[in-house]
């Protein structure tokens, strides 16, 4: 899985073809793309002010496709983030939650991955479907 920060996504929607083709070089097989609530904002701030609807749109439609799953920022991630910042100095608030996100995101892949290789008692493997459930989608639907 790949965890997109804002600035990522904002070089891949309003990028010139040539800053976008590495990036979608890079994204080139992913069936799914995660990223946080923060970059969600982030994202959509500039048009939003400037008053750029065909941008603005083009983040919605990006951040509600069904190959992007945005990770939502509760509690438990600005105590992460907060035992970062207290920890790392040099990290700003902005970046101690995108890491605890990313942290969060690849545990989760790491886990649906290594539940494929396990194996039930019966012989059977055990399916991942169901590892994923914590992250939810906008609008409270689980990835």
């Amino acid at each position: 899985m790949n965890f997109l920060d804002a600035n990522v996504i904002i070089r891949l929607i309003e990028g010139s073809p040539a800053v976008r083709q590495p990036i979608e070089a890079r994204l080139a097989g992913a069936t799914t793309v995660l990223c946080s609530q923060f970059s969600r904002l982030e994202c959509r701030c500039h048009p939003l002010r400037a008053q750029n609807q065909p941008v603005l749109d083009a983040y919605d439609t990006f951040f509600g496709s069904a190959e992007v799953i945005v990770v939502p920022i509760d509690q438990r991630a600005i105590d992460v983030a907060t035992e970062i910042r207290a920890t790392h100095a040099s990290f700003k608030s902005p970046d101690a939650i995108q890491l605890e996100r990313r942290a969060l995101a690849r545990s989760v892949a790491a886990v649906a991955e290594a539940a494929q290789d396990v194996a039930g008692g019966d012989g059977r493997e055990c399916p991942a479907e169901g590892v994923v459930q914590r992250v939810d989608r906008p609008g409270g639907e689980a990835a």
